[in-house]
């Protein structure tokens, strides 16, 4: 047998993960679309009232910003290809686009050339990378508070 073949084959769609992909996909889809239909709050919070949930308590409670403060916020930016203003206003907000573009696309191109993507992310060291996020998640509140404005 052909080596390459047989790594095809052993690369090829676990048991469900067509449907898993899809909805992977329909998701990513469905917060970047999200996104381009949402106003940015220009004060660089506050975007995520537009969907109907309130104002953030921490941030009417002490004047500074939560840790999520801007995410929102700075995703709308990134959909509206405002890369740099989105890293400015909660570079989180930034990464969380920048993530589900890359999971969009990686399932359809998952989908399209019929190879798991299940296989390989699980090889990825995950304890590693959740931990890098929570911290880049703490780095991105402090910048934030960093450059929220004194009042």
């Amino acid at each position: 047998m052909d080596p390459d073949r047989r790594g095809d084959r052993d690369l090829s769609f676990l048991r469900g993960e067509r449907p898993f992909l899809v909805l992977v996909l329909l998701i990513s889809l469905g917060f970047i679309s999200l996104g381009l239909w949402l106003r940015p709050d220009p004060s660089g919070a506050g975007t995520h009232t537009q969907l109907g949930l309130p104002p953030c308590g921490h941030l009417l409670a002490t004047g500074r910003p939560c840790i999520t403060c801007g995410c929102t916020t700075a995703f709308a930016l990134a959909a509206h290809g405002r890369i740099l203003a989105a890293l400015w206003t909660q570079p989180f907000g930034t990464f969380f686009f920048f993530f589900c573009a890359a999971a969009a696309t990686a399932s359809l191109h998952a989908l399209w050339t019929g190879r798991s993507l299940v296989l390989r992310v699980a090889l990825w060291p995950w304890a590693r990378l959740v931990l890098a996020v929570l911290a880049f998640m703490v780095v991105s509140w402090i910048f934030k508070l960093l450059t929220w404005p004194k009042t």
